[in-house]
């Protein structure tokens, strides 16, 4: 695909002009004509749809409704027109694009519910309200799109929501494009191939409406929308990117560019940091989150997901009009999401389905747990709100830390950490210079739009307090990463935060053990060694630790000299490694931790607030909506 997308590139440099506008539209027509249908002959490499008898829900705390909700509620991302999608056929045949068959080779998950989807659109997406900037209706992606996850195993499918999915992000954005460039393309090829795609496509679209003009019309809107498209891929493209496939993104780096890119055309970079996506369980109790702990606040964590997956926002604006940060962000939908996400807990080890757990195994395991793993994942509450963080302060309110390490003490790829903390970007456009820092500008956009949103719904205090998660928007930009709590670890893998290590047996051997590349994309559960298995399937993805943000060094046991890099415990038995990991399928350490953080008072030692030893206060961005100015951020050199 890098190929089809490299040579169209070459037509769509950034035009400069209406006459070079136009010219780009004529030469992305031509193109597509051929170049779509030499990427479906010579390229079609999608692996096979999943297939099972029967779906268990292991989440027993969601209700039908919502879980529906969670599935198909919108935060403001804007995919595309939504009749569009609905109306789309695949590239090279007559079957709907949202086809169950056709997006599972994606492994994008089928939703067979009609509440609150009438379409069936699968899990992950949401018919949007009117884009309140152009006043089109989108379809765009949830949270669910990301954090739902549906093993398989002997047939039988799992479903596990909050889970880190597989789905395939950029395969599902490519096909889309060639999807709509297979529509549209020229007569002279589709007389060759399917001379009707485009007219089907439009009497779908238009239904009672339709006519020649009204079809010319929209083919024309549809070839403006294939032409952004394409440069927009065509630009990613032709940078130094490392493949994220299935289960991966770099998501910081996807965030970034997407902001970015609406102040300055040069500021896109290489995407070659892919992580895995947080589980949601448990998460709104956390202190800070995201791959790289730089997010403290729920509200501002949901508003950047929903810009990196294209939420429209106006930038830098007009003075005149006053419209800087107005934007499809969706803050009650993101607050409704986030309390639901709230009512998850870590996913229970289905015995009846991977077979019991050896008590006694579990048993050794959970000592080895405390001598090695406790200090650094075991759930701890703040002491005191902390300092800076007005709305925790005034709200009393204190959460569980996720301890950070930095890159050269846990040895993991550092890249993901390190590009966040020293990315630089031209903000000239909304006053920052032409090399600001990126974490200051994104607190700075981000801060805006959320300012901008609670002052046009003009809400009270408290309620502004309760859908911030009663945390301030503070940011950070530390070389590290967090120590989340291992609750339903089993149910997360590949491991690390970039998937580079395939299963729990492979995470507790020494990293120069740790197979090299491995597998992906294929659903099937292996309950032994505690992922998925690794199968080269026909469309998959072989994971190549050796690439440019996919190492899989560091956080090892083995024996070397104290202080030594990565190295977080002596070398396991195999005996051991097995008993830790029987213990670590049945751990539950943030139960009994929220239970008794309802009775348990702030620090005395602390006072009204503590500040930490390592990354210091909370520094929200100023209240201003139109200009917030970000306070130094940790971490920022």
């Amino acid at each position: 695909m890098n190929r089809v997308w490299k040579f169209l590139h070459v037509f769509v440099r950034p035009p400069s002009s209406p006459i070079e506008w136009f010219a780009l539209v004529i030469a992305v027509v031509t193109v597509t004509g051929l170049g779509v249908w030499g990427y479906i002959l010579y390229f079609p490499n999608l692996p096979s749809s999943v297939k099972m008898y029967d779906v268990v829900k292991l989440n027993k705390n969601w209700t039908d409704e919502e879980r529906q909700k969670y599935y198909h509620t919108s935060q403001g991302s804007q995919v595309m027109p939504y009749d569009w999608f609905i109306a789309l056929e695949q590239p090279n045949n007559k079957q709907l694009f949202q086809s169950n068959e056709y997006l599972t080779r994606m492994r994008i998950i089928p939703d067979p519910n009609p509440m609150g989807n009438p379409d069936l659109l699968p899990i992950g997406f949401a018919k949007d309200d009117p884009d309140p900037i152009t006043g089109v209706q989108n379809v765009g992606l949830t949270c669910a799109f990301c954090h739902t996850s549906q093993l398989t195993y002997h047939g039988m499918g799992i479903r596990i929501d909050g889970a880190p999915g597989i789905v395939n992000f950029d395969t599902f954005l490519s096909q889309l494009v060639v999807a709509v460039a297979a529509t549209v393309q020229p007569k002279f090829t589709a007389n060759l191939f399917d001379s009707g795609k485009f007219d089907r496509f439009a009497r779908r679209v238009l239904k009672e409406k339709y006519s020649q003009q009204a079809a010319e019309d929209l083919r024309k809107q549809v070839i403006a929308w294939l032409a952004q498209k394409v440069k927009q891929q065509a630009d990613q493209l032709a940078l130094k990117n490392t493949t994220a496939s299935f289960g991966r993104l770099d998501a910081l780096g996807t965030g970034g560019n997407t902001l970015y890119r609406l102040l300055a055309n040069n500021n896109l970079r290489a995407l070659d940091a892919p992580v895995t996506a947080f589980p949601l369980w448990y998460v709104t109790q956390y202190d800070w989150v995201q791959s790289n702990g730089s997010i403290r606040q729920p509200m501002s964590r949901n508003i950047i997901e929903s810009v990196a997956v294209n939420a429209s926002v106006v930038l830098p604006g007009d003075p005149a009009k006053n419209d800087r940060y107005v934007s499809s962000v969706r803050m009650k939908n993101m607050w409704e999401m986030e309390d639901t996400a709230g009512k998850l807990v870590a996913p229970t080890w289905p015995e009846w389905i991977f077979g019991p757990i050896d008590k006694d195994k579990a048993a050794n395991g959970k000592v080895l747990y405390g001598q090695y793993c406790s200090k650094c994942h075991s759930p701890q509450l703040e002491p005191a709100p902390l300092c800076g963080d007005q709305i925790a302060i005034r709200n009393k309110k204190r959460f569980f830390m996720l301890r950070l390490f930095s890159v050269d003490e846990v040895g993991t790829d550092p890249l993901d950490a390190t590009n966040f903390a020293t990315r630089t970007a031209d903000a000239s456009a909304i006053g920052l210079g032409n090399n600001a820092p990126g974490p200051q500008v994104i607190q700075t956009v981000i801060g805006g739009i959320l300012r901008r949103g609670f002052k046009d719904l003009n809400l009270p205090q408290a309620t502004e307090d309760e859908w911030s998660g009663y945390r301030s928007d503070c940011w950070r930009a530390p070389k590290a990463y967090p120590a989340r709590p291992l609750d339903g670890v089993w149910a997360t893998a590949p491991f690390l935060h970039n998937n580079s290590v395939p299963s729990l047996y492979q995470l507790l051997l020494p990293a120069d053990q740790r197979i090299k590349k491995f597998h992906v994309g294929d659903p099937e559960f292996d309950p032994v060694n505690v992922g998925y298995v690794n199968v080269r399937i026909p469309g998959g993805f072989t994971v190549d630790t050796t690439k440019p943000g996919n190492s899989n060094a560091g956080h090892e046991f083995r024996n070397a000299p104290a202080g030594t890099k990565g190295v977080i415990g002596p070398e396991l038995s195999d005996e051991q490694r097995w008993e830790l990991i029987e213990y670590l399928k049945i751990i539950d350490e943030m139960t009994p931790a929220l239970a008794a953080a309802k009775n348990q008072p702030p620090s005395n030692e602390y006072g009204q607030c503590w500040t930490d030893p390592q990354y210091g206060a909370c520094n929200a961005a100023s209240s201003s909506s139109q200009n917030p100015v970000p306070s130094k951020i940790s971490g920022v050199n």
